[in-house]
């Protein structure tokens, strides 16, 4: 069979993942005292975890009774609750990542053990751990959290409501990760909440604030990451992209977020079979692609080594699943994949792609309110964030118009990919040093790493800092 006409296809390199992490965990970077300052030094920058960056003094309530705190974490300390819930729960993921955020709050070096001086209170009350546990362990599992009964969220009301520092709902953190519909009703409107699913776009919510899903692996830790140089995010790839998602979700209607994911799967083999048709191979841009389309629930956890694929595939298509996103693409980017979007009208927007795009469906929410720290929404009122702060994602992101009237259609989706790596490997080059830049803004550094680097919890803070100082006052300072 001949091959379709291209230009001359780049070597491609193999890495070996055994050689990759034996280099990330013993060729360290030797930091500078220099280095450590409390400017602002970069997202490579190794910080004091001693030092306070941000003008946030944070009390945590952490005699709160057992029940909304130590009875709920026990199944993270224990390891056999742990692993038990690890691989059964589907919110596994969200929890996880509720639960080290309260830890982080906890060892902040920005805490204060005098509510009297502080400016921000967390309330350490894991509440979608608390539905998923009580799910798991005692069932009653559906929208608004009806596992976890009423007069629980009464207690907890009633207890926060007799300490004297609960007189501004505006200055306390919630911790309510998942879908806001799968939580109490008591909590789904709360004015400061961190959120793992979309914020939507309520001029009189904005403290509802979107983070990255939590991956615990070392090699999604900052100091693993940063070791990394400019040649390893640019290298040449095996793959142009990786494609790995489940099924449709036999527990939802036929029109589920998830059938774009079929759609995008049934344009790959179109093509194929045109391509073959004419004689041509089905490439990519000369590059074969990874693909990996499975049965009901099988998604990237049934694969032996994901982000092996990840790392040797270019692009990463990022497709709906039942929330606009889930920690596939926190995980594609860590590994150096650039992820691809379909951008569609967002509700209301009368087609406005340029300003107000949804990256998730059509008549969707806007992106910016999906995604993490992000530029266009956290540079502007009523928040004022440096861009340095935020991140910038269509800096490295591959955004593809869709058709409203042809959804099903993703060959746009795919050409681009393939005219990209065929005509504009300098822009994908590009693309690529800019993922790095924002790689460590949008994971974890836990244990040794934490507070060390401008990482996700870094963001979180900075959010916060300007949500105490600059929406609640109404002042840009």
């Amino acid at each position: 069979m001949k091959n379709r006409p291209r230009v001359r296809r780049a070597r491609v390199v193999l890495f070996s993942a055994a050689v990759i992490v034996y280099h990330a965990m013993f060729a360290r970077v030797d930091v500078s005292p220099s280095l450590f300052t409390t400017s602002s030094g970069g997202v490579g920058y190794r910080y004091p975890p001693d030092v306070c960056r941000f003008n946030l003094s944070v009390y945590v309530y952490d005699d709160l009774p057992a029940e909304f705190t130590s009875e709920i974490e026990q199944h993270w300390t224990n390891t056999t609750t742990r692993e038990i819930l690890a691989k059964s729960s589907g919110q596994w993921d969200d929890s996880n990542t509720e639960y080290q955020i309260a830890q982080l709050f906890r060892s902040t070096p920005c805490r204060t053990g005098d509510p009297a001086k502080a400016n921000l209170f967390v309330v350490p009350y894991p509440h979608q751990s608390d539905c998923m546990t009580s799910a798991h362990f005692h069932g009653g599992y559906g929208p608004g959290c009806p596992q976890v009964p009423t007069s629980k969220i009464r207690r907890l009301f009633g207890w926060l409501n007799e300490q004297p520092s609960y007189n501004s709902d505006n200055q306390h953190v919630f911790l309510t990760m998942y879908h806001r519909l799968m939580l109490r009703p008591e909590v789904q409107d709360l004015p400061l909440r961190i959120v793992s699913t979309p914020q939507y776009p309520n001029p009189y919510q904005p403290g509802h604030i979107v983070v990255p899903l939590l991956n615990e692996a070392l090699t999604h830790r900052p100091s693993y990451i940063v070791n990394f140089s400019n040649s390893w995010w640019t290298r040449p790839r095996k793959y142009s992209l990786a494609f790995v998602y489940g099924r449709l979700n036999r527990n939802m209607k036929v029109r589920q977020p998830r059938v774009f994911r079929r759609y995008f799967h049934n344009s790959l083999l179109n093509r194929e079979k045109d391509l073959k048709s004419q004689g041509w191979n089905s490439t990519i841009g000369g590059l074969p692609y990874f693909v990996s389309f499975g049965t009901f629930n099988k998604t990237e956890s049934g694969l032996l080594d994901v982000t092996s694929v990840y790392e040797d595939s270019i692009f990463c298509p990022i497709l709906p699943g039942d929330l606009p996103h889930a920690r596939r693409i926190f995980d594609a980017m860590a590994h150096g994949c650039l992820p691809v979007f379909m951008s569609w009208p967002a509700a209301g927007t009368e087609g406005d792609w340029e300003n107000s795009p949804s990256w998730y469906t059509p008549s969707s929410v806007q992106a910016k309110y999906n995604y993490p720290f992000f530029a266009d929404l956290y540079t502007r009122d009523p928040f004022y964030v440096e861009k340095e702060n935020t991140i910038d994602y269509e800096s490295f992101a591959v955004v593809t118009h869709g058709n409203s009237s042809d959804a099903k259609n993703f060959l746009p989706m795919i050409e681009k990919m393939d005219t990209l790596i065929r005509l504009a490997p300098d822009e994908i080059r590009r693309r690529q040093l800019a993922l790095k830049e924002n790689v460590i803004p949008l994971i974890y550094g836990l244990g040794e790493d934490a507070h060390r680097y401008d990482d996700a919890f870094s963001r979180t803070m900075r959010i916060l800092e300007a949500y105490v100082h600059r929406v609640v006052t109404g002042r840009v300072v």
